[in-house]
């Protein structure tokens, strides 16, 4: 999930520029991602109870997939607002759901410790090789 931060950090609003966009569609996709993470993380204890910890995760690379797939049929910078909800799903549950997890495996006392290691890992090491990996493709398909 974090490689997917990545690439769509990185990418997505150059993806939209491509498409046409000045910017406008830019901030209200970054709102629409905000929005939708206040109602998740409000109930996402109660999603990860009835689903589980497991199912919850793999739903929310599910979200991700789906929300991947979007974009890669859209035509029109407009269109991304469709899926950029998914966000707020994806993120909402996915964190709260390793928090969790994060605090079941650690040793005693080691928790914090834990959910440190995971956030470096998910937006260092995740996010990072995201945007590496995905780089030479895009850099192949926009030679100037």
């Amino acid at each position: 999930i974090g490689q997917g931060f990545g690439v769509v950090f990185s990418f997505l609003f150059l993806f939209l520029k491509e498409l046409g966009d000045s910017g406008l569609v830019m901030g209200v996709s970054i709102m629409v991602t905000c929005v939708t993470e206040v109602p998740v993380m409000y109930c996402v204890d109660t999603i990860i109870k009835r689903m589980g910890l497991m199912k919850s995760v793999f739903f929310c690379l599910y979200c991700k997939s789906m929300r991947f797939a979007w974009y890669a049929i859209m035509q029109e910078p407009w269109s991304v607002l469709w899926v950029e909800g998914l966000h707020g799903v994806v993120f909402g549950i996915a964190w709260a759901g390793a928090t969790v997890y994060c605090r079941k495996i650690a040793p005693d006392g080691m928790g914090a410790t834990m959910q440190g290691f995971f956030t470096g890992w998910f937006f260092g090491i995740g996010a990072g090789s995201g945007s590496l990996v995905a780089g030479p493709p895009h850099d192949r398909n926009h030679d100037p």
